[in-house]
């Protein structure tokens, strides 16, 4: 799941770093715009009753699927000559593109913690330490009248799959309860680490795979560069959607039952926590910083700037952007542990400077000074970091 939905996911952001570029402001601009709005209002409305219902496994399906569609029309539209008929394939593909990206991540988080849970059972069932660990509080009078390891002889019951872990072997004494629920925390906790380090690595390790292709082939056949990229693009991200069709559901594939009410509850419960939850009202402004510079960094940095200039141009997009991933993937850890040692709020201020940098910069330096590889190499290295802090905010603050 991780290398499916990272090589998709990774041929969308290439292409949105090339859109301004490829198509212009006018066209560049709007479609991404559109392609954030549609993914804003999917996340935000409709994503999660529907993925509720579809289950996760689907859901995925949906998004990367869109995403096909999306990586589809931008080559249909660059090889389009008709100006209208460019504007209609693009605007279409960034709607699908947006509409999907909502029920992906989405179905990413889901289909994510399910696995880990489908794993951490399976472990703590054969795992000698936890069952000595069980033994011996069993020897220490904790409990008794349960099989071998502490574990209840009615193995149908030992399962993290049922919705409340509470029901698990609750005929058990309480404290013998407990002592098996810690021991199962454990486990999850260390599976859920370990996936969320191989979903991270692959993720912005196959963005700036895709990203530095691109830079690889307009060096190799300039000409018939953008044709030759977006296909090999298109090509990846179908291999991708066949891949995941063929993953298991974990056992949980959705209600498919449509409930008005249910959806319009739902619907609502992301508004509801923006007002009730002080962490997600604290986290706007950061988000609103990264949304502005992100998009500013795509539509103009990338499809001016770089584009334009003489020593860059752009051959060299897909290298440059891969500098921001790359940047941000080595700053999450690090920003881990400044957030550890110094404080949760000296982590947002640093990203909040970066942030501030990428705007401020162009008051002291002129873009045709900036769109020179001594100045933009260092510029996009601050909003990598800048990155890699919007990323370890969402890891150290929201668990």
């Amino acid at each position: 799941m991780s290398i499916s939905f990272s090589s998709n996911h990774g041929c969308v952001v290439a292409c949105l770093a090339y859109a301004s570029a490829e198509f212009g402001d006018n066209l560049g601009g709007y479609g991404s715009g559109i392609l954030y709005i549609c993914y804003a209002l999917t996340s935000f409305l409709i994503a999660k009753p529907i993925v509720t219902m579809i289950g996760p496994k689907n859901g995925l399906l949906i998004g990367l699927g869109g995403y096909c569609f999306y990586v589809a029309g931008f080559l249909l539209a660059l090889m389009t000559s008709n100006v209208q008929l460019r504007w209609i394939f693009f605007i279409i593909a960034c709607v699908c593109g947006g509409t999907s990206g909502g029920f992906l991540w989405t179905s990413q988080g889901r289909y994510f913690a399910r696995n880990a849970k489908v794993y951490a059972e399976c472990y703590h069932a054969v795992c000698p330490e936890y069952e000595s660990e069980s033994q011996s509080n069993d020897e220490n009078g904790s409990g008794s009248g349960s099989g071998p390891g502490g574990r209840s002889s009615d193995t149908g019951n030992n399962s993290l799959l049922s919705n409340d872990i509470q029901e698990i072997d609750s005929n058990l004494p309480n404290n013998k309860h407990n002592m098996k629920l810690k021991s199962i925390e454990q486990v999850y906790k260390q599976v859920n680490s370990s996936f969320a380090g191989i979903f991270a690595t692959c993720y912005l390790g196959l963005e700036v795979v895709t990203k530095v292709i691109a830079t690889v082939v307009f060096i190799s056949d300039e000409g018939n560069a953008p044709f030759i990229i977006f296909t090999i693009y298109t090509a990846i991200a179908i291999l991708a959607f066949i891949s995941v069709y063929n993953l298991d559901t974990l056992g949980e594939d959705g209600t498919w039952v449509f409930d008005t009410d249910t959806m319009v509850t739902n619907s609502l419960s992301a508004g509801r926590m923006m007002v009730t939850d002080s962490k997600l009202t604290c986290l706007l402004p950061f988000q609103l910083a990264f949304g502005f510079v992100a998009s500013y960094m795509q539509y103009y940095v990338f499809g001016t700037v770089v584009a334009d200039s003489d020593s860059l141009g752009g051959t060299y997009i897909g290298l440059l952007s891969a500098i921001i991933a790359l940047t941000g993937a080595m700053t999450a850890i690090p920003a881990g542990i400044l957030a550890n040692k110094f404080g949760k709020s000296v982590l947002m201020v640093t990203g909040g400077i970066c942030f501030a940098l990428a705007g401020f910069t162009f008051l002291v330096i002129s873009a045709d000074d900036l769109g020179t590889w001594t100045y933009i190499v260092p510029y996009l290295i601050i909003f990598g970091i800048g990155r890699g802090t919007w990323v370890s905010i969402f890891v150290y603050i929201c668990m």
